[in-house]
């Protein structure tokens, strides 16, 4: 948005919006013929969990990287990573009762009956 309001004052403002509408069309349009095929193809868990996973490693990369902007972005990457898995894994040993509903294996087979 502020790249479209940056080029919109530096150039014709019909030109800039037109462009910036096609590019968004197109962006949707790609990403909803690729959620078309993945939602075919793949489990809808599965997508949630990659979509989740990506979400928790972006978010930790942008985290990362603003409290250590010296810092390499491969080792911010690395760490972000890292970070989701501990997290995962820490989730993962939480005692049946404390973990969240949608990893309680008692909610999902009372969800299946």
């Amino acid at each position: 948005m502020l790249a479209t309001i940056t080029l919109a004052a530096d150039h014709d403002w019909v030109g800039v919006w037109i462009g910036s509408t096609l590019g968004m069309v197109a962006a949707d349009a790609l990403a909803i013929m690729v959620g078309a095929i993945a939602g075919k193809h793949l489990p809808e868990r599965v997508i949630q969990l990659v979509a989740a996973a990506l979400f928790l490693v972006f978010g930790a990369y942008m985290l990362f990287d603003g409290i250590f902007p010296a810092v390499a972005g491969p080792v911010v990457a690395a760490s972000a990573i890292g970070v989701i898995i501990v997290f995962a894994a820490v989730l993962r040993v939480l005692p049946e009762r404390l973990r969240p509903a949608v990893m309680r294996t008692d909610v999902v087979a009372a969800t299946r009956d």
